[in-house]
């Protein structure tokens, strides 16, 4: 009978194992399916960022390249001046 009564409790014990590890496994899953959403959500958020950047450089370079035009279209026009003068 020890046998027998020894092998129910083993196994008793081993499903009480097996469901806390699928607990376990389920309840770990939910977290990474967490942690992955906010993963997701940061590198959204960081890729709208980086475009909004790349945005700022082209416009801070176009805006130079005018200034840059402006300047040598002043610069005529002060020697142009100068020359009626």
């Amino acid at each position: 009978m020890t046998n027998a009564q020894g092998k129910e409790q083993y196994l008793s014990q081993f499903k009480t194992i097996c469901s806390s590890v699928r607990q376990l496994l389920a309840q770990q899953q939910g977290t990474l399916r967490q942690k992955q959403s906010t993963v997701d959500a940061l590198e959204n958020r960081f890729n709208t960022l980086a475009e909004e950047q790349r945005a700022y450089f082209r416009a801070v370079k176009e805006f130079q390249v005018e200034c840059d035009r402006n300047e040598a279209l002043a610069q005529k026009e002060a020697k142009k001046a100068g020359k009626k003068k």
